[in-house]
């Protein structure tokens, strides 16, 4: 488990997706100008991808990290 995942090259502009546990033990998001959790970039994705092969691979990289992040309890 670990406490960030970096994607990419990914989605129209082939740029790298940070994703990190937050202090509040929750997963954040930081792509390009976004700064989200990861619901609010599957929601922005949608709108600016529909399903084609930028936001599918979005996707796949939400379902990475939320395997890989560790959200427990311990300290950071």
């Amino acid at each position: 488990m670990s406490h960030y995942v970096v994607a990419g090259p990914l989605g129209s502009r082939d740029d790298f997706t940070t994703f990190f546990r937050t202090k509040h033990h929750t997963i954040g998001v930081k792509c390009g100008c976004f700064r989200g959790n990861t619901d609010e970039l599957l929601k922005a994705v949608e709108t600016v991808h529909g399903d084609n092969k930028h936001a599918q691979a979005y996707k796949a990289a939400v379902d990475l990290a939320k395997l890989q992040i560790d959200l427990s309890e311990y300290p950071l």
